[in-house]
């Protein structure tokens, strides 16, 4: 979760990965003022860590392990070692959020080398006693990490506890499937491929689904106030004083679920 900069954040789309079902996803916040700090992962099975830049003074965790539950402690004699663990699932997504001048130190499952994590952020992924790093481009390289895939859950791609004012999707054809959700208390957005996030504000989103077929999940809270969903130019769904309006014809509200909406192209956009 990023609140503050100067630039939209743009999503950019990386390597095609199967769409399934919905996550399940752990989140802890920690008050964070040392200037070091040390991830360490304990889990016996494979797994993907995403490093984030993000506001001064708070260390932000969030985690999923389906068929099982991620857990975050931060600790250590000096206070600067959170630690990740995963108990009884198949694998595991972490994605830890740090502010921007802390340095991190990386130590993977069964692995005996540190890493330190690159700038703007960073993206590991390890296999059961193997590890793979994979640091993300120059934010103006316009290319996206990649992040490991689990086998029964899409990727948490984006998450906050504020809702942004605007979500675009400029090339909403290129969407195999849409939802949007009210549920929970905070903001997600989850994907069937993996994406990587610009650092910037986040009162405006927007996804850019480079390649066909991207299935993605927009979760809002369940008393949010106010939002926009913005397919390709067109306003699609607008939330205000918490009343939702639909615009597109094909946005369709499920009949048994009536506060899921979903959105499959079909040609062009119809919209009053």
């Amino acid at each position: 979760m990023i609140r503050n900069g100067g630039a939209v954040l743009t999503l950019l789309l990386a390597t095609a990965l199967p769409a399934s079902a919905q996550l399940d996803v752990a989140r802890r916040s920690f008050i964070f003022l040392d200037t070091n700090l040390t991830i360490e992962v304990v889990s016996e099975n494979a797994g993907a860590l995403r490093v984030l830049r993000g506001e001064a003074g708070i260390v932000e965790v969030a985690g999923r392990a389906p068929g099982g539950f991620p857990a975050f402690a931060l600790g250590g004699r000096e206070g600067d070692n959170l630690q990740l663990t995963s108990i009884g699932a198949a694998d595991a997504d972490f994605v830890v959020i740090v502010p921007e001048d802390v340095r991190v130190k990386i130590r993977l499952p069964k692995s005996s080398k540190i890493e330190t994590a690159g700038r703007p952020s960073a993206t590991y992924k390890w296999s059961v006693g193997e590890d793979v790093r994979k640091d993300s481009p120059p934010s103006d390289a316009g290319a996206a990490n990649r992040a490991a895939p689990s086998t029964s859950g899409m990727f948490l791609s984006h998450y906050s506890r504020a809702v942004p004012v605007s979500f675009s999707v400029p090339d909403a054809n290129n969407l195999g499937n849409l939802e949007v959700r009210f549920d929970g208390s905070d903001f997600r957005l989850s994907t069937s491929r993996a994406v990587s996030m610009n650092p910037g504000r986040n009162d405006t989103i927007e996804l850019r689904a480079v390649n066909p077929g991207l299935n993605a999940v927009i979760s809002l809270p369940t008393d949010a106030r106010d939002f926009k969903l913005v397919l390709s130019g067109k306003l699609a769904l607008e939330v205000r004083g918490g009343e939702i309006g639909v615009y597109c014809d094909q946005l369709q509200r499920a009949a048994d679920a009536p506060r899921v909406y979903s959105f499959s192209p079909a040609g062009e956009l119809s919209c009053r």
